[in-house]
């Protein structure tokens, strides 16, 4: 019984483990509306969780799809949450640069 038990859930361990997903990223922001470096406070946090898939990596260029979902509180104007995509292609100059150039509504 325990034997056939492991047999299923290897199986479904190995249907399940194959995912579109590639990476998470998530990134801890402050909103603000006045000039950069202009003001330090008050902070109005805000985060965005993004991840990138359906990635094609060639020997000199790679293109991936991004997604983003975020949201920020500013205390004074508004709460937002925003969706975020975009297409990057990015050119690759050497093994440690490359350059970007995303395209993207939201």
């Amino acid at each position: 019984m325990k034997f056939k038990f492991f047999l299923i859930a290897a199986f479904f361990y190995v249907q399940l483990s194959a995912q579109i997903i590639d990476n998470l990223d998530i990134a801890v922001q402050s909103e603000s509306i006045s000039l950069p470096f202009s003001r330090v406070s008050p902070i109005h946090p805000g985060i965005q969780i993004g991840t990138s898939f359906r990635k094609r990596l060639k020997e000199k260029s790679e293109r991936n799809y991004n997604l983003y979902l975020g949201f920020y509180h500013h205390k004074d104007v508004e709460n937002g949450i925003y969706l975020r995509g975009e297409y990057a292609h990015t050119f690759i100059l050497s093994k440690k640069v490359g350059v970007i150039l995303p395209v993207g509504l939201g």
